[in-house]
């Protein structure tokens, strides 16, 4: 009998995603909570950096929160959906090796 290859999840892909998201923002965030403290200070305006560390300021935290929600929220589908096909796959094989067609 040939193996057949599983289907694609795409909750993975899309876990994967945002747990990269997450990352590079709680990184940046980081980055901005050692700059404040600093004696440099965070960048002003017209200077590198300025744009991402005003908005990781001022919207920081709801945008690691929405990431980290929608980080949960697929991981937990992933692994749903991961348990479903296992289960149909279950019922398939005791189908067959019991005769019958389902």
């Amino acid at each position: 009998m040939p193996k057949v290859k599983a289907p694609i999840n795409p909750f993975y892909l899309l876990a994967m995603l945002f747990g990269i998201a997450f990352t590079i923002t709680a990184c940046a965030y980081g980055l901005l909570m050692l700059r404040s403290i600093r004696a440099e200070g965070l960048p002003q305006e017209g200077q590198p950096g300025f744009g991402l560390m005003d908005l990781l300021r001022q919207h920081g935290t709801a945008i690691l929160a929405t990431e980290l929600a929608a980080l949960a929220v697929f991981a937990l589908a992933a692994i749903y959906l991961d348990h479903v096909r296992g289960r149909r796959e279950i019922a398939r094989r005791e189908a067959a090796a019991t005769g019958t067609k389902t």
